[in-house]
This record gives structure tokens, sequence and C-alpha cells, in this order.
């Protein structure tokens, strides 16, 4: 993947507005966009990030659609203290505002699944069982 060089310097720049405490974490951020945490990365190439005052955080939308992700369960905790939320969609480059009520409309399709299905998110292949 190239590097999305404008879309982060629009996502360094509202930490920069937001952030008081952890920029760092815009990094890990970077990183998992970048495709070097492959469990955090999205396939669509698209993710839902907050920036709070104490941080940021970056959940990739297929991880959102499960109930049972630590990105599921780290959003909903952290949307109370989200300053701003955004849909990040690295394809077109592109950051798009979204609401609280729409972040909170994102957790109510989430599912809990059996095995099969999450063997299904995880490894690609089962999709053809």
């Amino acid at each position: 993947m190239r590097k999305p060089v404008e879309l982060f310097k629009q996502m360094q720049s509202l930490v920069n507005k937001y952030v008081k405490h952890y920029a760092s974490d815009f990094e890990i951020d970077k990183n998992c966009i970048m495709g070097t945490y492959p469990e955090s990365q999205s396939q669509s190439g698209i993710y839902y990030w907050y920036i709070r005052d104490s941080g940021t955080q970056l959940m990739s939308i297929e991880n959102l659609a499960w109930k049972e992700t630590s990105s599921f369960i780290s959003a909903e905790f952290w949307l109370s203290q989200a300053l701003a939320i955004y849909q990040v969609d690295v394809k077109a480059q592109t950051l798009t505002p979204v609401s609280l009520a729409q972040m909170q409309n994102i957790f109510k399709p989430g599912k809990k699944h059996g095995f099969r299905d999450k063997a299904k998110l995880h490894y690609p292949a089962a999709q053809n069982q």
C-alpha cells in the first residue's frame, strides 16, 4: 500500500487541534492503516476514528460489525470521550465527520456470531465452506 500522505496530514492537523495527551496514539493509527498490525487493518480501507483529549482510537469497519471484538468494545467505551469522530476512507483518501448519533447507530446492528461466521472474517478461505 502506498502511504496516504495527504490523508495523514489532514489527520495530523486534527490531532494537533484536539489531542492534549497521548498524541503518539496517532502513530499507532498510521501503522494500523499501513498494515503493521494485520488484525486491525481494514480490507475495505474504511475506519472510524475517534479523537479524544487523551489520544485517538482507530477501528476498522469490519471489526465494528462483531460485538466480541476488542475494537467494538473499545469503540463503545471511548465514544463518550470523543471530541470528534471521523470516517476514514483510505482508498478515497477522505475524512468525513460522523455525528454521535450516527456512531451509535453503527453499534446497533453489531452481531454475535458462532465459530463458522468468525472464521469467515478472520480466514477468508473459510468463506467457501
